[in-house]
């Protein structure tokens, strides 16, 4: 019984992610992580994307309770972690099917690039809120 209660908890609490996560994870991935490639599922940058997208849905999930009780300056402040976690997670994607499966140092820099225009969009846009 023990032994049985143990392997159960090992596999529930498996990499830390309960097995309902795993399941909707499994779901919504794209399929390009589970085809025959380089890129391992249970990499790092695996994790990584699925943080971006639980990331993404919550904050979109704020910026519309925001939105409908009309507080229109956290919008701004709501779309720049929401525009970055975007281009990460579009970054990992479109490296999966390729030779090197796994962020470059430039796919950092034009991530970055693109994290400072957010950054300058979202800042003249809560200055115009406000």
């Amino acid at each position: 019984m023990k032994a049985r209660l143990r392997k159960w908890y090992k596999r529930r609490k498996r990499n830390g992610q309960s097995e309902f996560f795993r399941r909707v994870m499994r779901y919504v991935e794209p399929k390009k992580f589970y085809e025959d490639n380089l890129f391992s599922v249970e990499s790092g940058d695996a994790d990584t994307w699925r943080v971006c997208w639980v990331a993404e849905k919550v904050l979109l999930l704020a910026g519309l309770a925001a939105a409908i009780n009309n507080i229109w300056w956290a919008l701004p402040i709501l779309f720049f972690p929401v525009s970055i976690s975007w281009l990460y997670r579009a970054a990992v994607e479109g490296k999966v099917g390729t030779g090197y499966p796994y962020i470059e140092v430039g796919d950092v820099m034009g991530i970055s690039i693109f994290g400072w225009i957010t950054a300058f969009i979202s800042l003249v846009w809560f200055l115009n809120v406000i």
